[in-house]
């Protein structure tokens, strides 16, 4: 007995003294979260347990690591019979919450459990809320656990609440909540396919779900494997019809709950009709309307005036022909399927009002020159009016207004008329006929009297025989008018009647008819009565003395006046004719002798002859004296006693006799000759007319 003790204690002490060596029972790769734990389950305890990063993993006495931070390192465990280590890599912390599907639960915590550990062992879960859990976790359905909070109520029961075991890092779904969401259907044409839509708010978001909704009028239809969003087809519907969401349950937790009262609507849009095409139209013609349908399948438009489209959805043009303002509108509006739409819409088509003339232009019109006429006319019509006036049959130009005012001269005088359109028509108005009175126009003369006799004026027309109220004004004194004047008739001038010779200015014509006047541009504007003064042979008049009066058949006689010549008092010296030449200067009769001493001077020029020396005397202040011709000379012969002043000399002729010789007179006897041009002591007597 003593021995076996012996053997005993020596095999004992044998086995003591001989290393073990370590291992983990949970052996491969390690995975945790932060802050989560993981169960070595080493085969012996008596060892070192290390981590080679303990800011990544800690490993306790006992074979528990436990996540730091992100990361991988390596834990060890080292006895006297070896070393055992095992990698640990640490991924972020889950944020997994403890949810409550018994919605009487009293609190819920945040739980981060050891997913590799044991179910229903002694071991305590830590929560992130500081709690401990008892060691009664054990399995009520897939993925939950139920456990025991140990500080229990006051009546020292312990709560009790289901916890989701976290195997996965990061955040984790919750998927113990409730399903929560909005149930709609959609908006459609009748005909079109209806759908639902289950749309969750809360955890698992994404579903799978399986749905059960009641129609309207119907029985509970089931639905699974629906995401969230994802749409439930419901087939053709042609009525607006509402669907109860009976519940939702997530497939993924089992959780149900049930959603009494929620309505989804399935909205069937009616069909519509718009009728557009508003305008005006020339009465007879087409206006355009449009109809645009919206619906499914066949509309029914009915307009108010009966006429029935069967269109579809689109836009359909078609034509009407009213002979009076219309307004077109809808009646109704139908799809195949009965349903009814709205009948607002209206097109009016207005006829347009054709031109019209209401007030023709005046005809006959009568304007004077220097006046206008203005015709006009009244219209009515749509939608504009366009005018153009007319003048004898051709278009005026710019004359485009409801009235015309002609030109104030005579080529005013015409037809006229307008041309009024619109869109529509053209109409023309009567023809208005213009007359244009001319101003007068004529000539003024004057007569000649003898002095102390009346004179008078005659006013001639050109265009017409008067009455005519003439205003005339004398050279000396004021206007002075006389009416009811006939063309041709004479003006007797008995106040201020001239006694010498008066001009007269023609200040206006009236025609007392018309009344058209003229002030300007007459064709004779001034007149003059020329006054005979009564002279005798020997009467100083003039510069000289009157030697003879002219008498019918005479070179300058005028009929009814007194004109003559006058010699000068005295000699003008003595001188030859002039050079041999043929001056031109042959005329001998009574009134060539100033001819004939234009001709001398213009073929001899400057110089002491003769001629020049007559026609540089300059008596009275007149510059028209010349040498007198030879009958003029013998008359001054006849009367050298009455004028005076002549001595028994020999006087030069302006009229010569040839190429050499000129004319000549003996004042002792009268005695005519000629003699050669170049005697250069004959007398030179100087006389001019009058």
């Amino acid at each position: 007995m003593k021995l076996t003790k012996l053997l005993i204690l020596f095999l004992f002490l044998s086995l003591k003294g001989i290393a073990q060596t370590p291992a983990f029972g949970n052996t491969g790769a390690i995975t945790l979260c932060v802050n989560g734990s993981y169960y070595l389950n080493p085969s012996t305890t008596d060892g070192t347990f290390s981590s080679g990063d303990a800011a990544i993993a800690t490993i306790n006495s006992s074979g528990y690591v436990t996540g730091v931070s992100v990361g991988t390192t390596t834990v060890s465990l080292v006895t006297g019979g070896g070393t055992v280590t095992a990698s640990v890599t640490v991924s972020a912390s889950a944020t997994s919450s403890l949810n409550i599907t018994d919605p009487s639960a009293q609190s819920s915590y945040k739980f981060n459990n050891n997913p590799q550990g044991p179910v229903g062992g002694l071991n305590n879960y830590v929560g992130y809320n500081g709690f401990s859990y008892s060691s009664q976790a054990r399995p009520i359905k897939t993925g939950f656990f139920r456990a025991s909070n140990q500080l229990g109520d006051a009546a020292g029961c312990p709560f009790e609440y289901d916890i989701f075991r976290c195997t996965t890092c990061g955040t984790v779904p919750e998927y113990a909540t409730r399903p929560q969401g909005t149930f709609v259907g959609n908006t459609i044409q009748s005909g079109s396919n209806g759908q639902l839509t289950y749309t969750s708010n809360n955890s698992p978001v994404g579903g799978p779900f399986t749905i059960v909704y009641l129609p309207s009028g119907g029985s509970n239809i089931t639905i699974t494997g629906k995401s969230s969003g994802q749409a439930i087809p419901l087939g053709t519907i042609t009525s607006s019809k509402t669907f109860n969401l009976i519940s939702v349950t997530d497939e993924i937790s089992k959780a149900t709950t049930d959603f009494s009262g929620t309505i989804a609507t399935v909205s069937v849009i009616p069909p519509s009709a718009v009728l557009s095409g508003s305008t005006s139209i020339c009465s007879g013609t087409t206006a355009n309307l449009s109809l645009s349908t919206t619906g499914t399948g066949s509309i029914t438009v009915t307009l108010n005036n009966g006429t029935v489209f069967n269109t579809v959805s689109g836009t359909t043009t078609f034509s009407v022909t009213p002979t009076t303002n219309t307004t077109y509108s809808i009646a109704s509006v139908t799809d195949s399927y009965g349903n009814s739409g709205a009948t607002t819409s209206s097109a009016t088509i207005s006829i347009y009002a054709p031109a019209s003339i209401t007030v023709q232009p005046v005809s006959p019109l009568t304007i004077n020159e220097g006046t206008t006429a203005t015709l006009s006319v009244t219209t009515t019509g749509q939608p504009s009016l366009n005018y153009q006036w007319y003048k004898d049959g051709v278009a005026i130009s710019l004359a485009n207004n409801s009235s015309y005012t002609t030109t104030n001269t005579i080529s005013a005088a015409g037809t006229y008329y307008v041309t009024v359109s619109t869109t529509c028509n053209v109409v023309s108005s009567t023809t208005s006929t213009v007359s244009v009175s001319p101003r007068p126009q004529g000539s003024l003369t004057g007569s000649t009297i003898n002095q102390g006799g009346t004179g008078q004026l005659t006013y001639t027309s050109s265009n017409g025989g008067g009455p005519f109220t003439i205003v005339y004004q004398p050279s000396v004194g004021s206007n002075v008018t006389v009416t009811n004047v006939t063309s041709g008739s004479t003006i007797s001038v008995t106040i201020g009647t001239p006694t010498s010779t008066t001009t007269y200015s023609l200040v206006s014509v009236t025609d007392e008819t018309t009344t058209a006047s003229r002030t300007s541009g007459f064709t004779g504007i001034t007149a003059t009565i020329t006054v005979n003064i009564l002279l005798s042979i020997g009467d100083s008049y003039q510069g000289g003395k009157i030697f003879y009066i002219f008498q019918q058949g005479d070179l300058d006689y005028v009929s009814g006046q007194t004109h003559g010549l006058i010699a000068a008092t005295s000699d003008q010296g003595t001188g030859m004719y002039g050079s041999f030449a043929n001056t031109g200067a042959t005329g001998t009769a009574i009134g060539t002798g100033s001819a004939n001493t234009n001709a001398i001077i213009s073929s001899l020029g400057n110089g002491s002859y003769a001629a020049k020396i007559a026609r540089d005397y300059e008596g009275g202040s007149y510059r028209d004296w010349y040498l007198p011709s030879q009958d003029e000379l013998h008359l001054l012969y006849l009367n050298k006693v009455t004028i005076g002043g002549f001595d028994d000399k020999v006087y030069w002729s302006s009229s010569e006799n040839n190429f050499n010789y000129a004319y000549i007179e003996d004042f002792v006897n009268g005695s005519q000759n000629f003699t050669s041009k170049l005697t250069p002591s004959y007398y030179v007597r100087a006389i001019r007319k009058f």
